[in-house]
């Protein structure tokens, strides 16, 4: 006698999880990196396009209905002298976006890095690839010939924030 198989129809269960999506900044850079300048206490100086490579500026907006958002960029610590904590640089960095550049300085608000108002770009957004690389748009260091500074290394503190726009 042959065996027979028999297949019973079993009942299979599936669980749809669902979400509005992501919408976050996924990573900003911990250090902006500018060459090394040799200097005196006088002189111009110009500094621009510092290396961002530990965490490139991405945002991620995997949201079913994206809005408009924007990233905006603020000094909470002016540029401070790692030798002599009482001596800052005001003024001395700068953010150029297009055709405009605005210095930082602590106190002085926030400064719109990128816009997505209009695109609505979805998925992981590499801001420091679309705008800093590809543009040319982002930070600098600017002293003027009569502007005075201490020899030596700089820290400044920014604060990047991600806001939805109408």
């Amino acid at each position: 006698q042959n065996p027979q198989v028999k297949i019973e129809e079993t009942e299979t269960e599936y669980i749809f999880v669902l979400s509005d999506g992501d919408f976050s900044l996924k990573s900003a850079p911990e250090m902006l990196e500018f060459s090394d300048y040799h200097t005196g206490v006088y002189g111009k100086v110009t500094a621009a396009n510092p290396d961002w490579a530990d965490h490139p500026l991405v945002v991620t907006d995997t949201r079913v209905h994206p809005e408009g958002w924007e990233v905006k960029v603020q000094m909470t610590q002016d540029l401070t002298s790692q030798e002599d904590q009482d001596f800052s640089l005001k003024n001395a960095l700068y953010y150029k976006r297009d055709d405009s550049k605005t210095p930082l300085s602590k106190g002085s608000g926030a400064v719109v890095v990128y816009d997505n108002k209009a695109d609505k770009k979805t998925g992981n957004i590499d801001i420091s690839k679309l705008e800093w690389k590809d543009k040319g748009n982002g930070f600098s260091i600017e002293l003027k010939d009569s502007q005075y500074r201490k020899l030596g290394n700089y820290n400044a503190k920014l604060l990047y924030t991600l806001e939805e726009t109408p």
